[in-house]
């Protein structure tokens, strides 16, 4: 059996008892991965202690790190304030995520929709 079938089995029977090694998701027959969950936004955004209870799960099932949409919920201010959610994000918000996030030990990607022509 090759290694990426070796790798792939431990993962498979892993699973079934709910443990995922983070050493087998990272690293597939010698080629670096990255599991990145994508967390948009947009509408109902979760409040800072939702990711408190969610980043350390994240963290456990391999995750090595997160793509956060922010769209509206970003705390846009001076002349494009107008734009953000009533219920925005602080800054504060902002970097208590990031914070949550170094702690767990995810890299974070931060996403913002750009207009142009």
């Amino acid at each position: 059996m090759n290694k990426n079938a070796e790798i792939i089995e431990r993962i498979t029977g892993s699973e079934k008892h709910g443990l995922v090694r983070q050493s087998d998701l990272i690293k597939i027959y010698d080629h670096s991965l990255s599991l990145y969950v994508h967390f948009d936004l947009k509408g109902a955004a979760p409040k800072v202690s939702y990711f408190e209870k969610l980043f350390p799960l994240l963290h456990k099932w391999g995750v090595t790190g997160i793509c956060m949409e922010y769209e509206d919920m970003f705390p846009f201010d001076g002349i494009v304030s107008s734009i953000k959610h009533k219920q925005a994000y602080t800054k504060e918000d902002i970097e208590q995520i990031n914070q949550l996030a170094k702690d767990n030990h995810l890299d974070v990607m931060p996403l913002l929709q750009t207009y142009g022509k």
